[in-house]
C-alpha cells in the first residue's frame, strides 16, 4: 500500500483549524488523477445550525518505481591505494520509467570517481538492464581492509 494524507485548513473569524485525513492507493493502482471526495459536517458555535460542506480534491498516483543494481562487479578484488579498477553493474527499473538518473559517490576518502563527479545514466525504461561501467581511484590514505563502494 502506498500511504498519502490531504491536509486541509478552515478559518472562521480568528479561528483557523488545520486537520488532515490519510488514505491509502493500492499498490496496483493504476497511475493518473483521481478525485477524493471530503465531506465536512459542521454545528455552530452556539449549535443553533448545522450544515456540511463537500470538497472535490484532486489527487495524482504515481507509479511505483524502484530502480534496481544487478551484476554489481570490479575489475580487481585487491588494491592499493591509488589504484584505479572498472566498476561494472547493470542498472533497470522496475514498475515505470525513471528519468534524469545521476549516479554519484558520497563524500569518501577511500573511493573517488574518476575524471567526473557524477554519471549522467539518462532515463532507464521499464524492465530494461542498462549496462554501466566507470573507473573509480583508491583513496591514498584508505587503510587494509574490507570495502563496499558507495554509490
Amino acid at each position: 500500500m502506498r500511504l498519502a494524507s490531504i491536509v486541509f485548513g478552515f478559518r472562521s473569524h480568528s479561528i483557523v483549524t488545520v486537520s488532515s485525513v490519510g488514505f491509502t492507493a493500492k499498490e496496483d493502482a493504476t497511475p493518473g488523477i483521481y478525485t477524493v471526495k471530503l465531506t465536512l459536517a459542521y454545528t455552530t458555535n452556539a449549535g443553533a445550525s448545522t450544515g456540511y460542506k463537500i470538497f472535490s480534491i484532486p489527487v495524482t498516483v504515481y507509479p511505483n518505481v524502484v530502480i534496481q543494481v544487478k551484476d554489481f562487479g570490479s575489475s580487481k578484488t585487491v588494491v592499493n591505494p591509488g589504484d584505479s579498477l572498472e566498476v561494472t553493474a547493470k542498472l533497470a527499473a522496475s514498475g515505470g520509467d525513471l528519468k534524469n538518473v545521476v549516479l554519484s559517490f558520497p563524500p569518501s576518502s577511500n573511493f573517488t570517481l574518476e575524471g567526473a563527479t557524477k554519471i549522467d545514466v539518462g532515463t532507464l525504461k521499464n524492465g530494461i538492464d542498462y549496462p554501466l561501467a566507470f573507473n573509480v581511484i583508491v583513496g591514498e590514505k584508505a587503510a587494509t581492509g574490507y570495502y563496499g563502494i558507495p554509490m
